[in-house]
């Protein structure tokens, strides 16, 4: 990946980031009646976790997500099921919304909580851990492919012509392959 030097893009790259971070929130509270919820949230959070990749290179990921990314994917989906069980538990279909209206907390006058708002927990946990776990990997992937060739396939050569290195290096006086 990028491992880049500039101060301007790293702190420009942390400042969007945050910005991304809290829209993605704004997205994660406006679901269930609207368009919103937890896919859409995971996806913006983790561009913003990409864009902080990008900027800071391979060494900022232990940082970013000090544990195997899948374990968060798992415990999304975890979470998601367990949304679904109290349907189940009161003879009612599989993921049938319950909601418990909380008075007074913290903020709010009211706080509308129930089990949407679990799933979405769970779908923007599973969002976020395997877009990690994919990026991660690829990382890995480029990172060993830095020292390859810079080119994906090479053109025949004309009888006569030399490869453009070998007429460089006798240029500066080095043997050639």
């Amino acid at each position: 990946m990028l491992d880049s030097d500039s101060f301007i893009l790293r702190k420009t790259a942390t400042a969007i980031a945050f910005i991304v971070q809290i829209f993605a929130v704004y997205l994660f509270f406006r679901g269930h009646n609207l368009p919103g919820g937890g896919f859409i949230a995971g996806v913006g959070s983790a561009i913003g976790m990409l864009l902080l990749l990008l900027a800071n290179g391979k060494a900022f990921a232990p940082r970013l997500c000090p544990f195997d990314p899948l374990r968060l994917a798992g415990y999304g989906l975890l979470i998601a099921v367990l949304a679904g069980i109290p349907g189940m538990v009161f003879d009612e279909a599989f993921l049938t919304q319950y909601h418990y209206k909380a008075e007074k907390v913290v903020f709010f006058d009211q706080l509308y909580l129930g089990t949407p708002l679990l799933f979405d927990l769970g779908v923007f946990l599973t969002v976020v851990g395997v877009v990690l776990k994919i990026t991660f990997l690829l990382m890995d992937a480029l990172d060993g492919q830095r020292d390859g060739p810079a080119a994906p396939f090479h053109l025949p050569l004309a009888e006569k012509e030399e490869p453009l290195h070998a007429a460089r290096s006798e240029e500066k006086g080095g043997a050639t392959e």
